[in-house]
Formats: structure tokens, C-alpha cells, sequence
């Protein structure tokens, strides 16, 4: 599958959607394909690291630093923070590489630490909150993960101290696991990009932007799950201003 030439269709992803802060340096494309080729196995080039993904961005939330396209492509503004790759990284091998079984099983780890609620493994998979939690909770677990030095074995307790204090912000020893496995290089070797994974991409994240129903464009939603929360809250908003009597 190729990638396209209009990119609107991305899963859009701002390093920090708080401030939106470029860095003062240039994004360092050999040190960000030294960690993308051992966590991912492939590399970008400096066509991906490009001002184009801010006109990409406007047409979804008006800023971004790092995209993940559902093709698998990844982009980076010249001046992102370098541990954007971090963050855009992990959505990749979360959303494009990885198998349904451990996804779902990230999702419901991440899900029952931050005490959110679901109804069905759809709303769980189409969560924003859970997908952006889990790839900025990996980019704060590379940028403070406990370095072992030489002289380790003379401070061992200082390196235990480290392991301990990052496992206990993280908050659960699941995760913390699948993070270090995944910085050692050790998941992209289970599992393979392939196009159920990108049509299943699509299906839960939306496949355009803006999101359409019948011909009519809803620019500020991006998937199905979106609208039909929206849906339901137009209709309570309805039925709650008319006091008409909700049934059953």
C-alpha cells in the first residue's frame, strides 16, 4: 500500500498538546534513526522531518510537532523536541505493528490505572486519552529510564533506586515492562505492519479528515466513536430541555 500524497488522513499527535514548544536545535534525524531502527527496524529520511505537517495539522487540531500516518509514516517539524520520536514512535508500534491481543491488553492496563471507564473493547480501542497516555507515559519512561553504568555494580542500590522510582510513577509493573522491552528492541521482532493492521488503524481512528456521515463533513470529529458520543449527548441535551421522560 502506498502512501498517498494528501496526508490529512494522519492520526495526529502534538509532543506536548499543553504549550505546543519547539525545540531551540533541529531535530536530530541520525540520533532519532538510531533508536527508530532498533525499536522499529526502519529508519525516516529527511523528507520526514518537514514544515508540510503543520498544513496537515490545521485540518485536525492546528498544531502538531510528530505525525503517525496510517500508512505507517512518520513525521517530524525541523525543530521538534528530540524525544518526539518517543511518542511517535510508540503510536506506531502500538496502533500499526502490534497484534490485537496485546494492544487490547495495553489499552486495559493503562485503562485500569487511570480508573477509565468503557463499555465495550470498541470505545476502549478508540480512546484518545488511553492512546495519548501510553505514548507520552513511553516518552517519560525513556527520558528518565535508569542508565547501567560500570560502575553499577559498585552502587547497585543507587541503580535499584532509580528502577524503583520510575516503576512507581509509572504505576504498573505491566507496563513498565512492555516499555523496556520495547527500548531494547525486543517487540518489533513478534509482530509485522500489514494492511488488516492499517484498515484496522482507520476503523478505529478515522479514516479522513474531517470525519463524514452521508456526504456531511463533521470537521472536529475523527472517528465513529466520536460522533456517536456526540449524537448522544445532542440527544439527552434534547430530552433534558424538554423534560421528556427518558423510557426504561
Amino acid at each position: 500500500m502506498e502512501v498517498p500524497e494528501n496526508l490529512e488522513d494522519v492520526d495526529f499527535d502534538a509532543f506536548d498538546p499543553m504549550t505546543g514548544k519547539r525545540a531551540k536545535v533541529k531535530f536530530d534525524i541520525k540520533a532519532a534513526n538510531e533508536f527508530l531502527e532498533k525499536v522499529l527496524g526502519e529508519t525516516i529520511t529527511d523528507k520526514d522531518v518537514t514544515e508540510k505537517i503543520h498544513e496537515i495539522a490545521k485540518n485536525v487540531d492546528g498544531f502538531a510537532l510528530g505525525i503517525t500516518h496510517w500508512s505507517g509514516k512518520l513525521m517530524f517539524d525541523p525543530y521538534a523536541p528530540q524525544d518526539t520520536v518517543y511518542h511517535e514512535a510508540f503510536h506506531k508500534l502500538v496502533e500499526l505493528v502490534l497484534g490485537d491481543r496485546t494492544r487490547k491488553m495495553l489499552y486495559k492496563a493503562y485503562a485500569k490505572k487511570m480508573h477509565i471507564k468503557y463499555k465495550d473493547d470498541a470505545e476502549l480501542l478508540s480512546n484518545k486519552d488511553i492512546r495519548e497516555g501510553l505514548a507520552e507515559e513511553f516518552r517519560y519512561y525513556m527520558d528518565n529510564r535508569p542508565t547501567i553504568k560500570l560502575n553499577a555494580l559498585l552502587h547497585p542500590f543507587k541503580t535499584l533506586r532509580e528502577v524503583a522510582k520510575i516503576m512507581h510513577n509509572i504505576g504498573s509493573f505491566r507496563l513498565y515492562t512492555f516499555y523496556t522491552l520495547t527500548r531494547w528492541g525486543a517487540i518489533k521482532n513478534l509482530y509485522r505492519m500489514t494492511d488488516e493492521k492499517k484498515m484496522r488503524f482507520l476503523e478505529t481512528h478515522g479514516a479522513f479528515a474531517p470525519f463524514s456521515i452521508n456526504g456531511h463533513q463533521f470537521p472536529s470529529i475523527l472517528n465513529p466513536y466520536q460522533y456517536r458520543n456526540l449524537r448522544n449527548t445532542l440527544k439527552y441535551f434534547i430530552f433534558k430541555t424538554n423534560d421528556i421522560g427518558l423510557a426504561g
